[in-house]
Formats: structure tokens, sequence, C-alpha cells
């Protein structure tokens, strides 16, 4: 963990000479040297994958090597990674590169696992967006080993594999996706193959409000199913070999070789990914403890286990997944020691009934803290659906093959899976199934965790229903208010696009939604989404779409699914239906003053949409903030010459910092002490311009891009006019920049 929490590296030997001294004292001396043996462990395991990050902001190289998982192709875009065998180029960095992910847009080549490719590409450092409480990507790229990304600029040289066992996991996706339905298919994708990215947007919310998104993620729990399907073939194989050979030692290993082998087949069709390579580890612990007779107990193969994962993968510290599956496995152990084991079969449903009580209360701080939902009525669902799971799981084997030869079998199938989901739909629109949280201080999640661990004590019922009450304050969370006259705006790290969150006493204005893609989906599920949740945002006082460009409006509509829009104003209304349009207005929230100040009078349709930009002026008595939008020089020089921009200590470069933009009588005019950017890493546009930075600099006026800083937050309060990056506020060993 401490390396994890490291801004760099080279802190890591300080570290661990500090440790080291401390083993003077005896007492303490086993576990420092523990502790500094972990350290060194973590440390070196940073450095050598950083040693092979691309660290150049755009090189052109020619690659060749072999294609690795099963590429994707949605909406014309191909994906895909490639295992690299040689780089062609005199960069040094480049030469280290060992696996890539590539992307090819409006493709035609139909690519396939294991194909040998030669490709010119424009590979970039494997950077992600970065803001508050969203998903780490820069620590995942690292954590699975990839070195760089980029996209396909020439395809030199294809070669297609020659079939083999390395093609089954190709092919078992090509029956499916052939010759089920679009949900079946996707369904057994999900549970055999490791893949999920053909599930619909509704699909997920089911998942996520049901709380039965584990169950189509293969992890811990589908390695346990597999290992009890293959330990009762073992069992069987075994009371055989006994009875022919006489050979009583095949009783003990038959059944431990059949959880091995199943295990990891089943680990490989998944894809290998780092939660099914967790649950192989721990599985593996558990499994040579018996296999080898050690006496070991439960506990200690689970600490065992724990050791192994963290060392093996040292950034698993830091997943959720990791603490949910360990955390599972903890409490199954802790409810089968007290008194949830089955001696008769008229004991299973209430022994079942138990660990899912002890699963759903043990979990539930995990739940909040990492994903700010709780689930009231989810283990109920989970008591039907996790059964359910177990039996397909045990049966595909068995019918997949069956129903290449039978249809009628595939129909059966096909039918079953549409009855799950519809039972998953009737029980997501339950009232009172869902709630979501405020993200809990860690502090208080530790402590909650400590008291509510009573509840799964073999105590009285009354002692434990207490004890459950320390879980309380993580539902109820309140956000703590920001003071009447005080704003903070967010400038979220969207990539080459745009969108600001502007927070009052009295509510929340968001101005644009950052970019949505060609390929589907949009930057506001992972970038801006996960902050609304952790912060309880669930209603807009006002949303402003600047204009209709995707690149501003792309998430208005996953937006409308995470949050309630009270009013909407647009630079393009007839685009957006219930829309208003940004005419000179003003109102005061919270103590904070916004006015939209029109570049244009009279109508504005026939003018380019980057012109009809809604233009924003946040005030309070110290700070002040102006948003342009994507407006052009002569919409700057028309808002000018009708005297309606004052000096502002904040301004967001016009159109991402293009070179038609963000013009040097603007910059006279508002005098910003800082000008911010928000614009994508290394962006083919070539944004911020140089002419525009050569503006600044002249006028001598710092500034600070996304792409760099991550998201920037401007805090307008008592103290002053404070701006912070999230890149060095939160900067992580593995974090670009």
């Amino acid at each position: 963990m401490l390396p994890a929490l490291l801004p760099s590296l080279q802190y890591a030997l300080l570290l661990a000479l500090i440790l080291a001294l401390g083993c003077l004292w005896r007492r303490w001396r086993n576990s420092l040297l523990t502790l500094v043996l972990g350290v060194c462990i973590a440390s070196s395991y940073g450095g050598w994958q950083l040693h092979h990050r691309l660290d150049q902001p755009r090189i052109d190289v020619t690659l060749s090597g072999e294609v690795e998982g099963l590429p994707v192709s949605r909406n014309g875009r191909l994906q895909f990674v490639l295992g690299i065998s040689q780089v062609l180029t005199d960069s040094q960095t480049a030469i280290r590169l060992r696996k890539v992910k590539l992307s090819d847009y409006e493709s035609d080549v139909e690519l396939r696992t294991g194909d040998q490719v030669v490709v010119r590409a424009r590979l970039k450092p494997p950077r992600g967006l970065y803001n508050p409480e969203a998903f780490d990507l820069e620590r995942h790229y690292l954590a699975s080993g990839l070195d760089a990304r980029g996209y396909v600029r020439e395809w030199v040289e294809l070669k297609p594999s020659a079939p083999g066992p390395w093609q089954w996991r190709q092919m078992l996706r090509d029956h499916l996706t052939e010759h089920y339905d679009r949900v079946a298919a996707t369904t057994l994708m999900a549970l055999v193959l490791g893949e999920r990215v053909a599930f619909t947007d509704r699909e997920r919310d089911v998942l996520r409000i049901t709380g039965t998104a584990h169950l189509m993620v293969v992890s811990g729990l589908h390695v346990a199913v597999v290992a009890g399907f293959a330990w009762f073939l073992g069992r069987l194989a075994s009371a055989v070999c006994a009875g022919v050979t006489g050979n009583r030692t095949c009783i003990r290993v038959l059944p431990l070789v059949f959880v091995v082998t199943l295990v990891t087949v089943y680990a490989w069709l998944a894809g290998w990914g780092l939660p099914v390579q967790r649950a192989w580890l721990m599985m593996l612990v558990f499994v040579l403890g018996s296999w080898r007779l050690l006496e070991l107990t439960a506990w200690q193969r689970w600490r065992w286990a724990l050791v192994v994962v963290v060392s093996i993968q040292p950034l698993a510290v830091l997943e959720a997944g990791t603490w949910l599956s360990f955390t599972a496995v903890a409490l199954i152990i802790l409810a089968s020691q007290s008194g949830a084991s089955v001696k008769r079969w008229a004991d299973m449903p209430a022994a079942w009934a138990k660990i899912q009580l002890s699963l759903f209360l043990g979990m539930l701080p995990i739940t909040v803290l990492y994903f700010q939902q709780f689930n009231p009525l989810g283990i109920l669902v989970n008591l039907i659906a996790v059964p359910l799971l177990t039996m397909v799981v045990w049966v595909l084997p068995l019918v997949l093959p069956l129903a290449v030869s039978l249809p009628a079998l595939r129909g059966h199938v096909e039918a079953f899976i549409a009855q799950y989901w519809q039972g998953l739909e009737w029980a997501a629109d339950v009232a009172g199934l869902y709630m979501t949280t405020i993200k809990p201080d860690a502090g208080l999640v530790l402590l909650s965790l400590l008291i509510g661990c009573c509840a799964l004590l073999p105590l009285g019922w009354l002692y434990r229903l207490l004890a459950c009450v320390a879980f309380l304050p993580l539902l109820w969370v309140k956000q703590t208010p920001l003071e009447s006259g005080r704003f903070e705006a967010l400038v979220f790290d969207v990539g080459q696009g745009q969108a600001v969150l502007v927070k009052t006493a009295a509510g929340n204005v968001l101005y644009d939604t950052g970019p949505g893609y060609r390929s589907g989906g949009a930057a506001f599920d992972y970038a801006i989404a996960p902050y609304l949740r952790a912060e309880g945002i669930n209603q807009l006082h006002t949303l402003i779409l600047s204009h209709d460009d995707m690149d501003h409006s792309g998430g208005y509509e996953a937006l409308l699914r995470e949050v309630q829009v009270d009013r909407l104003l647009a630079g393009e209304p007839e685009q957006r239906k219930g829309s208003i349009a940004c005419v000179d207005q003003r109102w005061v929230m919270g103590g904070t003053e916004f006015r939209v100040l029109p570049a244009y009078s009279g109508s504005t349709e026939a003018l380019a949409s980057n012109e009809r930009s809604c233009v924003l002026s946040v005030r309070n008595e110290k700070c002040s903030l102006l948003l342009t939008g994507d407006l052009g020089h002569s919409g700057e020089y028309r808002l000018l010459s009708a005297g309606r921009v004052q000096p502002h200590t904040w301004l967001i470069a016009g159109h991402h910092g293009s070179r038609d933009s963000t013009s040097t009588e603007l910059l006279e005019q508002v005098q910003p002490r800082r000008v911010l950017i928000s614009a994508g890493f290394a962006n083919h546009f070539g944004h911020p311009h140089p002419e525009v930075l050569q503006r600044l600099g002249a006028h001598k006026i710092p500034w600070v891009e996304t792409g760099n800083a991550g998201a920037i937050t401007l805090s307008a309060n008592a103290d002053g006019c404070l701006l912070s990056q999230h890149r060095q506020t939160k900067k992580r060993y593995w974090t670009a920049g």
C-alpha cells in the first residue's frame, strides 16, 4: 500500500531506509523487515512497468506483433491489443514497448485473435482522463502492462493465424454472435468470455440498480462456481479410480487436479484479466494447502492468498474488486464457522440465506465507499440470481456443444436468458430497491465496519440488530454545503471537449456535458458521472449547452439518466426539445451571480454553430469566471463592442485554444489572472494553437491545460481565488505529467 501512495518511486528508497532503521528495535524487527520486503517488491514492480511505458507525447512507428485477446469492432471502430515482437524506430523508449492498444477508425479490416500484423501507427503514452472520483485508467494501463495506445495509420501486412487452441475464444464468440439473439449472446459472452462491451446502457443500469453487476463480471464468484463443479466431477472420477485400481490416493488428488485444470481453462477462456488472475491465485493457494496436506486453517489460507495476490499484483491493493473478493470470502468463512454450515439438505435454504445476509451487511461499507449505492432489496434479488447463475455456469459446458446440433435447445437457452433479464427489469422498477449515497469519509467507513462486524458474530439477534445501527451513518451522509457567496467551478478533464460544473450554496450549474463519440458512448459516463454520484448531485438548477457540437453536448443523453435538470439553456434551442435560448439574462444563486451574455442581437439561426455559443459569466465579490464556448473572433468582437464584458479572474479559452478564438482584444478587456484550456492531451487538432500561447505570453498570462493538469478546480472563497490541478493534488507514481 505504501508505494501506491507515493507521488514518485524516487521516495521508495528513502521509505525503505527509514523502515530498515526501525529494525534496530528488536520488538518491531520481524514486522518491519516484512514491511521493507513488501515496499521493495511493490517499488520494483512499479519501476519495471514504468521502464517500458512510452514517455513521448506522440510518435509514429512501425510495429509488428500478434493480436492478443478479442478484437472489438463497433460502429466502424476497430480496437485491439497488439503484443509487440518488433518496433522499427530509433526511439529507445519505443523499442522497450511490450504491448499496445490500437484503434482503427472507419476500418473494414477483419481481425482475429492470434493474427500476425505489421502496422504503421501513431502512439501516445497510455494516459487517461484524470478527474476526481473517476476510474484511474492510467493505473489500469500500468497494471495490465499496456505501454502505449494509439491508432493505425496504415496496414502493412496481415497474416491470419493458423487454426489452433488459441482460436477457441474467437471461435466461441463468433458462434455465440451468429447463432444466438443479441441478449443471449451478450450474456453468454459475459459469463464465458468475460466480454461486457455489448451490453446496452439500459442493461448496465439494470445490473447496477439490482446489485447484480458482479454476476456479469468474471471474478471470484464465477471461479468458485467452476471450482465447485470441478470438485464434484473430480470426486466422481476418484470414486471410479479407487474402485478400479484400489489406490486411495486418487480420492485426494483427482478432485484437486480437476479443480486446478478446469479453473485454469475457464480463466483462460474468460480472457485472463486482472480480476480473473486474482481469483485464480486465491483458488490456487486454497487448493495447494490440501494438495500438500498442510494443516492450514481457512483463515491462514485466506491470508496467504492475499499475500500472494498483492505480491504479484501490488496495485491490487487499490482495486475495489480485490477487497470485494477477499471480503466476500472472509464473510463466507465467518458465516460457516458461526453456524451456517450444511449438514442436511433441509439446512441448505437457511444456511444460504444466512450467508447472503452476511455478505450484504459485511460488504455494505465497501459498496458505499466505492460505488455510492445501497440496495435494500438487493439481498432478495441475489438470493435468486446467484443460484440461477451457478446452475447456468454448471450446465453451459454440456448445453453449448449440444445446442450446435439441436436448434430447439438453443431456443430454450435464449428463452431462459430472456426470462432472467425480464426478472431483473421487474426488480429494477421496484420502489426502494436502489438508493444513492454520498461518498463517506474513509474514517467513517472503517469505524462503521469495525462496529458492524459485531452483527456477524454468533451473538443474540438483539445485539446484532444494535450493531447494524453502525451502518446508518454511511447511508445518510450529508454533503457540507458551500457558504453563501462562495462558488466552486470544476473544469472536467473530458479530452477534446468541455464540461464545467459550478457549485454554489443554493444549487449547481453545468456548462456543457463533454464529448460524445461516433463509436458510441460519451465521456460523461466515466469522467463526470462518478463525481456527481460521490457528491450526491442528482439535480441541476441549470444546464447550459453552449451549442450543439458533439464535443460540447455529446453527453446530454447520458446526463439525463443520472440527474434531473430543472432548466435547460441552449445556444441552438431548436436542436434540444424544451430548451430556452441563451438570451440576455441574469440570476443570483447562493450569493453568486450568473449572467448570460449574448454575442449577437436578434436571430442567430443563420450563424455557424460555433458562433451561436452561449457566453456565461459567474461572479461573486472576489472572483469571477468567463466561459465563451467555441465563440470565434467575430463573436468576441461583437461581444466586446456591445460593452458586455468586464474583467474576470479566470477565462476559459474559446474553442479549446483554437487559433480563431481568445483574441488579443478579448484578453485585454477580460484581463484574466489565469487562462484555462479544455483540450485533449496530444490531440490531433494541435490545440492549444501556438498563436494562442504566443498571445498569452505577450500579455504575461499563465495558462493551464486539462490535458496536462487533469481536472481543474477553481475555488472562490474567503481565502481568495484559488486554483488546483488534479494531477498535482492526487499525484501517484504512475500518474503521467
